[in-house]
């Protein structure tokens, strides 16, 4: 399925960029780049610095970008706020071939023969929702020193977590209550 085109984020000019190295520093919010998840919120700024390296039609990218967010900690339900960081690299291609999906190497991005610029935006943005955790936790709580840890842990076994009986497991204590 495609992914909505993120609109005005990240572009780079074709037409004025040099042979060589060229570096970018992007500075985005989370609505540039249409990132608004409902279990979490971006704290500031997303900022991206990316060198685009240009050797005649041969194009690649590599680059880093940084954020925050603030979420619940998913085990003792405190607020947090967490840095996240996430590498990528992308060589970018024009005259795709008949045939070819474009989907073998998420690393190779098909540009059409006549686009005079390049957007990163989806890119970076399809990285980013890969770096962030599903159930983030709170710094103490994976330490082990959250002071909430100990009602987390009695919450956890009164809902089943250790006294819970998995009944895939029947079969074998009926053998070993037998002996």
């Amino acid at each position: 399925m495609d992914q909505p085109a993120v609109e005005n984020a990240m572009k780079i000019d074709l037409r004025e960029l040099e042979e060589g190295e060229t570096e970018f520093t992007f500075e985005q919010t989370a609505t540039d780049l249409q990132l608004e998840p409902e279990e979490f919120v971006f704290a500031g700024p997303i900022k991206t610095t990316v060198t685009v390296q240009r050797l005649n039609e041969s194009l690649s990218a590599s680059g880093i970008t940084r954020f925050r967010i603030k979420a619940d900690c998913a085990r003792c339900n405190e607020g947090i706020e967490l840095p996240f960081e996430t590498e990528f690299a992308f060589v970018f291609q024009k005259g795709k071939p008949r045939g070819v999906e474009g989907d073998e190497d998420e690393t190779l991005i098909w540009l059409d023969d006549d686009s005079d610029e390049l957007d990163l935006g989806t890119e970076v943005r399809d990285y980013i929702l890969l770096e962030v955790p599903v159930n983030p936790v709170c710094e103490a709580y994976a330490s082990g020193t959250c002071p909430n840890l100990a009602e987390v842990e009695t919450i956890e076994r009164e809902t089943g977590g250790e006294n819970a009986s998995d009944p895939r497991w029947d079969a074998l204590r009926e053998l070993k209550q037998n002996d």
